[in-house]
């Protein structure tokens, strides 16, 4: 919102739409849009009737006695919990070539003792940029790149920075290390804070960041898991690839993004003699990842994520066999 009022203090204009109402009827609601698209004189190809000359800028309002503008004044805000479910259609260039539909909703479902904890309505995943990824002649490595780990200052203090500090911090950090679990993300950042322990009002507040991150168009999230919510997804920067295959790194097994995981056991089946989802097959993706040992409970978690199927994986590896 604060984005918007800076857009519009320039001349721009916004249309919202409630997110039941798109879709329930996606035709209904977007009439909201042509119409005001009409009344602008904006049409399809050519030259906008409104575009001959930009509008003036708004005069900025001065700040008030403490010295605070309007705009900072409203960013200090508490979030107010409880409001009407309402949905912002933004449509966000990926690579310049292909429009994704961005859609964001507040739940409203309060946690016992707790506010409102907000989670997106996700777009399906774009292939735009997907690589084409192969184990030719058995060379694992081909696919395999090497981890890049973020360096640098995180943020401040999520306890007591504003959310757009926060949500700066946990872009960097995803631009550089994404596709990547949303909590390891959070851990890296609260590092940087020398915050040892992800609480829950902690957690509420990083949930927050991300979420002005998905809802602006820089970050995209899957939830890999079927875990549901924020931590345990995977974010990643947009325009970036849905999955990247590279060296473990400083990852633990469970910070491994199930789609990666998924893709180098497909490449390791084709490319070897290995009995689908057999012990060998589950010991080679954890060798590729210089892991060594198949407990019990990372054979089960393996076992579930090669029993789902990723579209975007699937994409991925049907190009890599053309």
């Amino acid at each position: 919102m604060a984005r918007q009022r800076d857009l519009e203090r320039a001349g721009w204009q916004f249309v919202h739409i409630r997110g039941g109402d798109f879709y329930r009827d996606q035709v209904k609601a977007m009439d909201l849009v042509w119409s005001e698209l009409e009344r602008l004189g904006i049409t399809p190809g050519g030259i906008d009737q409104s575009a001959t000359m930009p509008p003036d800028p708004l005069l900025m309002e001065e700040s008030g006695g403490n010295g605070t503008t309007p705009v900072e004044a409203e960013l200090n805000e508490p979030p107010v919990a409880g409001t009407d479910l309402e949905a912002e259609v933004q449509s966000i260039p990926i690579n310049g070539t292909q429009d994704t539909l961005i859609l964001s909703q507040e739940i409203n479902t309060p946690e016992p003792g707790g506010e409102a904890i907000e989670e997106p309505i996700l777009p399906p995943p774009s292939f735009t940029s997907s690589p084409s990824l192969g184990l030719k002649n058995g060379n694992a490595g081909a696919i395999r790149s090497p981890y890049v780990h973020f360096e640098g200052t995180t943020g401040p203090d999520p306890r007591q920075a504003r959310r757009s500090q926060v949500a700066e911090g946990l872009n960097r950090i995803i631009e550089v290390e994404g596709p990547m679990l949303a909590k390891r993300a959070y851990d890296i950042y609260l590092r940087g804070c020398e915050i040892n322990k992800l609480g829950r009002e902690i957690q509420r507040s990083m949930n927050r960041a991300l979420q002005d991150l998905i809802q602006e168009g820089y970050v995209f999230l899957e939830d890999e898991s079927n875990q549901g919510g924020l931590v345990y997804s995977i974010v990643r920067s947009a325009g970036t690839p849905p999955v990247t295959v590279r060296n473990r790194g400083s990852r633990v097994f469970e910070e491994i993004p199930p789609s990666e995981l998924h893709l180098v056991a497909l490449r390791l089946l084709e490319d070897s003699n290995f009995e689908p989802k057999d012990d060998a097959h589950l010991r080679a993706i954890l060798e590729f990842f210089d892991l060594k040992r198949l407990t019990a409970q990372v054979r089960t978690t393996l076992l579930e994520i090669l029993n789902r199927h990723y579209q975007y994986v699937d994409e991925i590896n049907r190009r890599s066999r053309e």
